[in-house]
């Protein structure tokens, strides 16, 4: 059922397993999830967020949320795909929605820690947070857990104006980038220099557009990354 709706509308999906969440328990809806292809999971999650979450967004395990971070930019709509800066800001509201939440900290570090071993959540982010500006970046690694790791890792150097103690506006990169720096900033150090690279916006959004695509085939294939399906084929003499 959650699958038929999803091919129609990913809220009414949404919506659908909330109902049955409802009637029957946590634990079976997370079941279903479990057993729901990630390219369906991401087009629920992806209609979807802060403003209007779903239930699917803290019921779906960090490594399945992985794949399906990894694999959403498929359901970019054509004016997303040709428009960079749409994509970009897409990406924003998506992240913002899926780093945003707050019933599960442990299980949001835990997120944050699968993401930085992906290099296509990790461009994805990047993405994200596109135009963000990095004045300095502090060596966020080698701070303990104890110290304050959000000075100076944005685009604001919070020793200059007391009113940046405070998180960022919710919905900016900054703010973004203040939840990933607080839950994990060894990402937020990753992802600062990936932004200060200042690579092409247009490169960019091709590039996480077409490693949704690879994750893809390799999902129906089951390819590995690297490999063709040449590769399981012997040339004719």
């Amino acid at each position: 059922m959650i699958v038929a709706l999803a091919e129609q509308s990913g809220k009414s999906a949404g919506t659908a397993l909330e109902d049955f969440a409802s009637a029957r328990g946590d634990e079976l809806a997370r079941e279903v999830l479990r057993q729901t292809d990630p390219l369906v999971l991401a087009k629920i999650l992806g209609e979807h967020d802060y403003t209007i979450p779903s239930i699917a967004s803290w019921l779906i395990t960090p490594e399945i949320l992985r794949d399906v971070i990894e694999i959403q930019p498929i359901h970019w709509e054509t004016s997303i795909r040709e428009d960079p800066d749409a994509a970009s800001q897409y990406a924003l509201e998506f992240f913002t929605y899926i780093f945003g939440r707050e019933d599960d900290a442990d299980q949001l570090a835990e997120l944050m820690e699968i993401i930085s071993h992906s290099d296509s959540g990790i461009m994805y982010l990047h993405l994200a947070l596109y135009g963000l500006e990095i004045m300095h970046t502090a060596d966020a690694e080698a701070r303990s857990e104890t110290e304050d790791t959000e000075d100076g890792l944005y685009g604001y150097d919070p020793g200059a104006d007391q009113a940046y103690a405070e998180a960022p506006e919710p919905g900016s990169r900054e703010y973004l980038y203040h939840l990933i720096n607080g839950q994990h900033p060894t990402l937020a150090k990753i992802l600062a220099d990936a932004i200060k690279s200042r690579k092409s916006i247009f490169g960019l959004a091709d590039e996480v557009f077409a490693n949704a695509q690879n994750k893809l085939e390799q999902r129906v294939t089951g390819l590995q990354p690297g490999e063709s399906l040449d590769d399981f084929f012997a040339p004719l003499d």
